[in-house]
């Protein structure tokens, strides 16, 4: 049983190296890293430029990558074009809202994502965040007590699947609140 078992493990393995790719040459090309945030000098448009300024090396055939930015609901828009329309041969990648993959899970009726966030090759983050819900003082609920007894919150977020939104949505459906979402689109 045990000869069995490692010879299975062995032909998996070989099954597995022959499979392994050669990487693909993009010498000479040029890739676009789209940045789906306007360009203010900090969090994503930051991490975008120095992704773009760097990533070149670590590529076969050293391509330049070039960053641009497409703002539009929380990176909404740029994740539809990256889904729907951009090229599927690596000259295109973008810089997404990492709440946005979520928003077709969240909210599945919602005609804002048109794109499946499974589909998608991630290729991994720049950072570790970790976030939290604040309430101003000035808000007719106080805390989560004053949400649960009925008392009025409205959750103001920069787009779908960003923190404000993904939070006001688990509370909602966890705790059977209704906290409304008040979404800011960027013309």
């Amino acid at each position: 049983m045990r000869t069995l078992a490692l010879m299975l493990c062995i032909l998996t393995a070989q099954a597995a190296a022959a499979a392994r790719c050669e990487p693909v040459s993009l010498a000479g090309k040029r890739i676009s890293l789209y940045i789906g945030f306007s360009a203010i000098g900090f969090g994503y448009d930051t991490y975008g430029r120095v992704l773009a300024r760097y990533l070149g090396r670590h590529l076969a055939g050293n391509p330049g990558v070039v960053p641009q930015n497409r703002p539009g609901a929380g990176s909404m828009a740029l994740a539809n074009y990256m889904y729907n329309a951009a090229p599927k041969d690596g000259t295109e990648i973008a810089l997404i809202g990492r709440g946005v993959a979520m928003e077709p899970l969240l909210n599945g009726d919602s005609s804002t994502a048109r794109f499946d966030a499974t589909r998608f090759h991630w290729l991994g983050s720049m950072n570790n965040e970790v976030a939290g819900f604040f309430i101003s003082g000035a808000a007719p609920a106080r805390d989560l007590n004053d949400i649960l007894s009925g008392r009025e919150l409205q959750v103001g977020a920069s787009g779908a699947g960003s923190d404000p939104q993904m939070f006001a949505v688990a509370l909602n459906a966890i705790l059977h609140t209704s906290v409304p979402t008040l979404t800011l689109v960027a013309p």
